[in-house]
């Protein structure tokens, strides 16, 4: 009967494959994000990373609050489909972050 140790020694290289994957994954989605155009990058951003409201991004950027929301609706389509473009479909996971 195998031990705990070596149940953990198999499933260790599918966690590695995985995190392998998500570091590339990771990397494709950066380059996504670097091809957006600058104010839907920078409202993307704000609203992503930063967690900033719609309005609270329409007054640091200086325009209105639908225009906000077609920026980061426009990136996130532009990632989705950039993402389902250039990866293998593992991806797909990081995808719910922008959902």
């Amino acid at each position: 009967m195998a031990n705990l140790t070596d149940q953990d020694d198999l499933i260790a290289p599918d966690q590695a494959d995985l995190q392998i994957g998500y570091k590339e994954s990771y990397g494709i989605l950066l380059k996504g994000i670097y091809l957006l155009p600058e104010k839907r990058r920078q409202a993307f951003a704000l609203s992503r990373f930063e967690g900033k409201t719609h309005e609270e991004i329409a007054g640091i950027m200086n325009i209105g609050k639908i225009t906000v929301a077609q920026y980061i609706m426009f990136a996130v389509d532009f990632l989705k489909r950039y993402l389902k473009k250039n990866t293998e479909g593992a991806v797909l996971l990081c995808m719910l972050f922008w959902s």
